[in-house]
C-alpha cells in the first residue's frame, strides 16, 4: 500500500537526508493500516513540490511519544529536541494517551522531486 504523509519543512529535510529514519505518528486508523514494505511519499509542506519515499522496515508500538525517545536511548540534542517540539505541538496530550504512538522505520527507496539546485 502507498501512503502519502506531510512533512514540516526541518523534518521533511531531516528524513530526506537520512539523519532522521523513523517518523513517529498517533496510532490511528489510517496508522494502523499500514504495514512493513509500505512505501510512504512524504511531502514538504511549505512546498509539496519537494517529496521523497521512504519504505516501511519496521512497526514499533509505545504509549507515548515520550517512550520511544527512552527506548532508543536518543540524545538530548537540538535535533531531538526540535523532533519533540515538532510532535508536541501537532499531537494533542489526550489523544496520544488514548491512542498511543507508532514508530515507523524508515528505509530508502528513492528521492525525487528534490530540485539539484
Amino acid at each position: 500500500m502507498e501512503q502519502k504523509w506531510k512533512l514540516y519543512e526541518k523534518m521533511f529535510a531531516l528524513t530526506y537526508s537520512g539523519i532522521k529514519n523513523y517518523e513517529l505518528r498517533l496510532n490511528d486508523y489510517k496508522r494502523r493500516r499500514v504495514n512493513i514494505g509500505d512505501i510512504v511519499t512524504f511531502v514538504c509542506t511549505t512546498n509539496p513540490e519537494l517529496t521523497c519515499q521512504k519504505v516501511i522496515l519496521k512497526k514499533e508500538h509505545y504509549k507515548t511519544f515520550n517512550q520511544f525517545f527512552v527506548a532508543h536511548q536518543l540524545p538530548n540534542n537540538e535535533f531531538t529536541q526540535e523532533w519533540r517540539r515538532v510532535l508536541n505541538c501537532v499531537y494533542k496530550r489526550k489523544l496520544i494517551f488514548k491512542l498511543g504512538v507508532v514508530a515507523f522505520k524508515l528505509g530508502d527507496i528513492k528521492n525525487d522531486n528534490i530540485p539539484n539546485n
